[in-house]
């Protein structure tokens, strides 16, 4: 008897590390991480999976928007029936970008902010 190990049905794919910001409780101005993006053979080579998930999110330590492959991953992972989220600072969030978002089908947009004034962010 064989063992089949099943496939994943959600995934998290860190399209780039850079971020338009420094807070100074993030990791990347403590440090810790590297500016980097990923290359479409990497995203190419996560293809086998797309049939199979029921959710993709596309964002990580970086400014999701900053990414230039953004919407060709977007427009891919649309074509499969897996709901697609992104989470971003909103700082790149134009209405072209919102246009572009809805055109593509995007299912979720998060905004992530970290306190209301900068007074309490400070």
């Amino acid at each position: 008897m064989s063992q089949h190990t099943p496939l994943p049905t959600h995934i998290l794919i860190e399209t780039t590390t850079r971020c338009n910001l420094r807070c100074k409780q993030c990791a990347h101005v403590i440090g810790k991480y590297d500016f980097a993006d990923m290359t479409l053979e990497t995203f190419a080579q996560l293809r086998p999976l797309f049939p199979h998930l029921r959710q993709a999110a596309l964002y990580g330590h970086g400014e999701t928007f900053l990414y230039k492959h953004f919407f060709e991953m977007l427009a891919e992972l649309k074509r499969y029936p897996a709901s697609v989220y992104v989470t971003t600072n909103g700082t790149l969030l134009t209405e072209a970008v919102a246009e572009r978002l809805v055109e593509l089908g995007l299912d979720k947009l998060a905004v992530s902010l970290d306190a209301a004034t900068p007074a309490l962010f400070n």
